[in-house]
């Protein structure tokens, strides 16, 4: 599966820095795709494996629920913040101020930044909604203050063309925005199909990364080099079943494929796997699925 390169937003970076007239950082950075092309470029990934067969569903539904911690509540101590920007980072929400791997709603033990998503049995692949090949959103990773917003993100940026036998872009975009009165780095380590990068954001400005190629394996880490106790989880999907649940541990996914057996997973970064492990639960959803998941302390 071939590997997305970051070198072209280093390049951009630098030829915005140094060139006359050009000190102003763009508010949004487009890389071409490996091999040129450009943002227009439509090459595709070669998909490894067997021959895929499709999951076809006669009707799609919606998958919901709540994802509620068993056992005694983990702590969630404050976030110490250093350096010449501590005063902005003390603007931030309550949830900002916390350090982010447990935040659990107290009232209702709801745990935030889950991650429900399907999973297609092996040596098949689902058959999408023709506007799921057609994606026209953007998923936004911001920095207000001195917190990734969201935490935990989950991206959708290519899915299987049975024709190409390949991955092929979704149209689905990902922004990396600074809304802090301060810069911001954001750091992308290194996963099995993807580089890693490292590139700084500007007060009020944003970028556009990507797209990566689907980790089946795992999520992707960000860091803020500038904030070293900044950092987040980045899930990437070759296709659109998947969400992460918010401050009370509900989550929603719509247009999930009903009446076929599918796997379903759940992830969170200090409960690791849970509801049946990295393979997950074989369900037959229904039209309208309830599933409330219990995560247990470890």
């Amino acid at each position: 599966m071939r590997r997305f390169s970051f070198l072209a937003v280093l390049v951009s970076a630098a030829l915005f820095t140094l060139l006359p007239g050009c000190g102003k950082e763009p508010d949004v950075v487009r890389p071409p795709k490996r091999g040129g092309g450009g943002t227009g470029d439509k090459t595709v990934t070669t998909a490894k494996g067997p021959e895929m067969t499709a999951i076809e569903p006669k009707e799609y539904g919606t998958l919901s629920g709540t994802v509620t911690l068993v056992g005694e509540m983990p702590p969630m101590p404050p976030q110490e913040f250093t350096g010449t920007d501590k005063a902005v980072c003390h603007q931030g929400s309550e949830f900002e101020q916390l350090k982010q791997t447990w935040l659990v709603n107290k009232s209702n033990k709801g745990v935030a930044n889950a991650v429900v998503f399907l999973k297609a049995p092996t040596d098949k692949y689902f058959k999408l909604k023709p506007e799921d090949m057609s994606r026209k959103d953007t998923v936004v990773l911001d920095q207000p203050h001195c917190a990734f917003v969201p935490h935990v993100i989950a991206l959708f940026p290519k899915y299987y063309d049975p024709e190409k036998k390949a991955l092929v872009p979704s149209g689905q975009q990902f922004k990396v925005a600074n809304s802090a009165p301060v810069n911001h780095n954001t750091k992308i380590s290194p996963s099995p199909n993807n580089d890693g990068a490292s590139v700084t954001v500007g007060s009020n400005k944003s970028i556009v990364l990507g797209p990566f190629e689907p980790e089946p394996s795992g999520p992707i880490s960000i860091e803020c080099n500038i904030h070293n106790w900044m950092y987040a989880k980045g899930w990437v999907f070759d296709h659109p079943y998947a969400a992460v649940t918010d401050e009370n541990g509900k989550y929603e996914i719509k247009n999930v494929p009903v009446g076929v057996e599918v796997n379903v997973v759940a992830w969170h970064e200090g409960g690791g796997y849970f509801h049946g492990g990295p393979g997950g639960t074989k369900m037959t959803l229904q039209p309208q699925q309830k599933l409330d998941l219990p995560l247990p302390t470890k």
